[in-house]
């Protein structure tokens, strides 16, 4: 069956071929060497957006130039000694690879573009013979020349942040919150573990949202200190009702106050339009139900305070000039993979690095660039494995494609129009595929393997035999990290599932109730009877332990 495209991702696909080849364009224009990156940066930035296209870009900038400029440095201090050149590159990826896995966002893609991009200038240059420093330079004006002209042709179209949409949504998750609250006092009420897993599930996917949503705005991301206490507030809610429940005993009747009013609450927060605070009914509730059943008098204020803190921190979120938060939240750290990441991106360095050295064999520099960059890259990824599976198609695709571009159309090109014209339906089809999410994993590695193998700019001459060894050096290089992630601290979901459990443990050993609702959050982007399981011990750990305000 023919896939159909609606118009608008016909019109985003247009837009970033068409920015593609301005890139190109502009950058052979002015005589830069290798114009091709600064095609490359189009795909490289392309976001859906224009707070993401924005700190992506600023990110591509500095990493790229960070990078440009460490490796032309290396090859400056070891271009005799290429043994030596492969261990520095070695250290200097594994530790941006790490900084990348311990960082988050586009901070750390910024990381990991400082580490590979230093990779690429250095093996580059001496596969190309090529003077490094005109090599990191022509690195970094491409980066320049390739977000210029992204944000030229779409900033206009890249929808604005979806925050205030978002802050619908948390409202909404908080009426769900109270539900949940309130058949947590009903002894007949079943599959509550599921449903607080569903919810924190929920509120994962929400902040993960928020996240996107902040990009590039400094005001946005102030209030995430709100939306990042919000969210805390109500695990807190729901841990204390879950312990409510296991305390409640045959007391379940005095708690109808407090149940009937977490109801009128839940109505409340999903009628639209209505304005009054929801706030006063859950404070009246939990006071009736403290009268009537003393003895769960704790449990029922740990309630009444998560509660009052959520919807403090959602009225500073919503508010029209929010006040700067006293504090920040505390990150999640995964620790462990950030140290596997680090190691391993520099074994494969070395491993790829030694056969480069000792075969000599130049197109080899060719894989281990692929290696740097996927075994960075892909080492933030839930599933790297699976991911490079498809990763390596794409590579594939889009070699095959530059030499047969390469081979049998680009010498009927003699100048740049006519180059442009034959470039643009392999271009559109990459741009095509990256509009939708079956085709997207290998649309965005073919576009970017088409340009960096068939090398489109009319005075680069490349050998028949030159071109197919590179095309398949760089298929290598995907084989390469696929193997690396095999090979050294193998990362899958249930792995990543495993350390999270364990840092879990450690925390409600220690007691820290900042870094239990990280984990949660953070658990609860996956799936599966076992985040269920995990996600109702850490709830009854949560619950009782102190809190300190975000904001």
């Amino acid at each position: 069956m023919i896939p159909s495209f609606d118009r608008a991702a016909l019109m985003i696909a247009g837009r970033n071929t068409l920015a593609s080849l301005l890139a190109l364009t502009i950058a052979t224009l002015l005589h830069v060497p290798s114009p091709w990156w600064a095609a490359m940066t189009i795909w490289a930035v392309a976001q859906p957006s224009r707070g993401m296209w924005l700190e992506k870009s600023l990110a591509r900038l500095v990493g790229s130039f960070l990078g440009a400029a460490a490796g032309a440095a290396m090859l400056w201090a070891f271009a005799d000694n290429h043994l030596a050149l492969i261990v520095a590159l070695a250290l200097w990826m594994g530790f941006w690879a790490g900084i990348g896995n311990w960082l988050r966002n586009l901070a750390a893609y910024c990381a990991m573009l400082a580490g590979y991009t230093a990779a690429i200038v250095a093996l580059l240059a001496l596969e190309g013979h090529h003077d490094p420093l005109q090599l990191a330079l022509a690195r970094g004006e491409g980066a320049v020349i390739g977000v210029l002209c992204s944000l030229l042709v779409g900033w206009a179209f890249v929808p604005v942040s979806p925050f205030h949409a978002l802050a619908v949504k948390l409202r909404e998750q908080a009426a769900v919150a109270l539900a949940l609250a309130a058949d947590a006092m009903d002894p007949a009420a079943t599959g509550l573990a599921e449903r607080r897993a569903e919810l924190v599930r929920a509120l994962a996917r929400i902040e993960a949202g928020f996240e996107e949503a902040s990009a590039g705005s400094p005001v946005s991301r102030r209030r995430m200190r709100y939306v990042y206490s919000e969210i805390a507030s109500l695990l807190s809610f729901i841990a204390e009702a879950k312990r409510l429940r296991e305390a409640m005993g045959q007391d379940a009747a005095g708690l109808a106050p407090l149940q009937a009013a977490l109801r009128r609450a839940e109505t409340h927060l999903l009628t639209p339009g209505e304005t009054r605070p929801s706030l006063p009914m859950v404070i009246e509730g939990a006071e009736a139900a403290k009268a009537a059943v003393p003895a769960l008098g704790e449990p029922i204020d740990a309630m009444r305070r998560a509660f009052t803190e959520a919807a403090l921190d959602h009225r500073a979120l919503t508010a029209r000039h929010a006040p700067r938060p006293a504090h920040r939240p505390a990150p999640h750290r995964e620790g462990a993979l950030a140290w596997r990441a680090a190691l391993r991106a520099g074994l494969t360095v070395l491993a790829g690095g030694l056969f480069w050295v000792l075969s000599g064999w130049e197109p080899a520099a060719f894989a281990v660039m692929g290696a740097c960059i996927f075994s960075s890259l892909f080492s933030i990824f839930e599933d790297p494995q699976r991911a490079l599976r498809k990763v390596a198609l794409g590579v594939s695709l889009g070699a095959l494609a530059a030499v047969g571009f390469r081979l049998f159309l680009m010498p009927l090109a003699h100048d740049l129009p006519t180059l442009l014209l034959m470039m643009a339906p392999f271009m559109l089809l990459g741009a095509i595929g990256l509009t939708r999410p079956a085709t997207a994993p290998y649309a965005m590695d073919y576009s970017m393997v088409f340009l960096l193998v068939s090398q489109p700019a009319l005075g680069v001459v490349l050998p028949r035999g030159e071109l197919i060894e590179g095309a398949i050096a760089i298929v290598l290089g995907a084989l390469l990290a696929m193997a690396a992630f095999h090979l050294f601290w193998p990362v899958t979901p249930a792995k990543r599932t495993a350390l999270l459990a364990m840092a879990i443990e450690e925390d409600i050993a220690e007691g820290r109730p900042a870094r239990l609702h990280r984990r949660l959050l953070r658990l609860g982007l996956r799936g599966g009877e076992a985040s269920t399981a995990l996600i109702e011990r850490t709830l009854g750990a949560l619950a009782g332990l102190p809190r300190r305000r975000i904001g």
